[in-house]
């Protein structure tokens, strides 16, 4: 809700409590073998809440310029999750629920800027890639 509303400070606030809590239970678990089911299970739940992080950024400066009807510069922030993909010991499934969100995000930007040429739009997003 405070990523769709924008509050970028609650989405901050709670991202480092998340963090924190992901990063105590990380310590609990044993040190033997980073690639038990528990180790495997929290890297992906540390990777949803730098998808969201991430999402809040982008939302805020989506909405700011669709506001003005400027284009934002979001190669930096969409960069990152083109570089950000399933590691080896991971199976593609693992990862929908985020390749999912992405193509939300990606609606959103399409829906913030439908004013925009669409050539310019889709330079704002990176859904063919994340279709790969």
């Amino acid at each position: 809700l405070a990523i769709h509303e924008g509050n970028l400070e609650e989405v901050e606030n709670l991202h480092a409590q998340t963090a924190q809590l992901c990063l105590h239970q990380w310590k609990l678990l044993p040190s033997v073998g980073l690639r038990t089911k528990s180790h495997i299970s929290l890297f992906q739940q540390f990777q949803r809440l730098v998808e969201l992080r991430e999402t809040s950024q982008i939302m805020v400066e989506t909405s700011s310029h669709s506001a003005r009807r400027t284009i934002p510069d979001l190669k930096l922030l969409l960069g990152s999750w083109r570089q950000r993909l399933p590691n080896s010991f991971e199976r593609v499934s693992d990862w929908n629920d985020i390749f999912l969100w992405r193509f939300q995000i990606f609606d959103a930007i399409t829906t913030n800027f439908s004013w925009a040429d669409p050539n310019t739009v889709t330079t704002l997003h990176d859904r063919p890639f994340a279709c790969i």
